[in-house]
């Protein structure tokens, strides 16, 4: 399997909108908060992106700090995040938690949001210490760091179905399996506008 496919060894499914299309109201209630603190920004400064401010979320919430393209640390994780995943991720870097073989891509995809930058709903599959596999679906948005040269990103993650189960493990693994990407122009386009 290469970095890209999915679980039927085909790429996954990538599309650009210039709304968020979710279904997922909580994905809406973190978009227009973040639309509200960037004012006229492409992209809101940390300090105006306070979690605490939208409490009815903040449980399924994570805050990344995308330092290298090898090292993607939880800033933030929201207490049903460590719930699910059975550990709280805060600090750990969130590509130890990403199987080989979708790691590279992964990192790669997580610092499009930041550089271009867009926002972008992931689908895709996680395998939690339990054993569970669980459909899950995520909406990332770019913060400006205060902190030169660092990006950041805030993120909502959802399950949407649990698929089965396998044997428990050490660890959970993150994004075993990649569905589809919605990247959303946030006014600078998206990453696939760079594409030929």
């Amino acid at each position: 399997m290469t970095s890209i496919e999915d679980g039927m060894g085909s790429p996954p499914l990538t599309v650009a909108c210039d709304t968020l299309m979710s279904s997922q109201p909580q994905f809406h209630t973190l978009f227009n908060y973040w639309k509200d603190v960037r004012n006229s920004a492409i992209v809101p400064p940390a300090a105006s992106v306070d979690p605490a401010s939208i409490p009815q979320l903040l449980k399924d919430i994570t805050i990344l700090d995308l330092n290298t393209p090898d090292e993607i640390i939880y800033r933030l994780a929201g207490t049903a995040v460590a719930e699910r995943t059975g550990m709280d991720p805060t600090g750990l870097n969130l590509l130890t938690l990403v199987p080989e073989h979708s790691r590279s891509f992964s990192s790669k995809t997580l610092f499009q949001v930041a550089q271009h930058p867009a926002g972008l709903v992931l689908e895709y599959e996680n395998i939690l210490r339990n054993g569970k596999r669980a459909e899950m679906e995520s909406l990332y948005l770019p913060i400006q760091s205060a902190t030169p040269n660092q990006m950041r990103l805030i993120s909502i993650h959802t399950v949407v179905r649990t698929i089965g189960f396998e044997d428990e493990r050490p660890k959970p693994e993150f994004a075993s399996v990649l569905h589809k990407l919605v990247w959303i122009d946030i006014g600078a386009g998206t990453p696939l506008d760079q594409q030929d």
